[in-house]
């Protein structure tokens, strides 16, 4: 009666054969990956390593130019604003002397708080 195994004995038995019969694999196939077959392995990796060093080059330049885009159109835009401002000065120069007044005098009252 010891000799029989309890069904989940003899399960945890076979799956402790399998594992060993995986460790065995899994060993072979290291010892293949450091011997000479190992080096169409690290040409594939390397290649891999170059592709990818590649892509993210293209990657990088895309956001590059992307973000220069957006920073000559944001100039543009300043312009714009600025030439529309002038227009604007030289249609209602007097509207434009009394807001610059009073930005001065807003501007000399917080000033002149802070140095108390």
């Amino acid at each position: 009666m010891a000799d029989e195994q309890s069904p989940g004995m003899t399960e945890l038995s076979q799956d402790l054969s399998r594992i060993r019969e995986d460790l065995g694999k899994l060993t072979e196939t290291v010892g293949l990956l450091v011997s000479g077959t190992g080096e169409a392995v690290r040409g594939r990796v390397r290649s891999a390593v170059e592709e990818t060093r590649h892509n993210l080059g293209e990657t990088a330049e895309t956001v590059v130019n992307t973000g220069r885009e957006y920073a000559e159109g944001a100039a543009c835009g300043l312009r714009d604003a600025g030439g529309r401002i002038e227009a604007s000065i030289e249609r209602h120069p007097l509207a434009a002397v009394m807001i610059a007044a009073a930005l001065g005098l807003v501007v000399g009252m917080v000033s002149r708080q802070d140095g108390r």
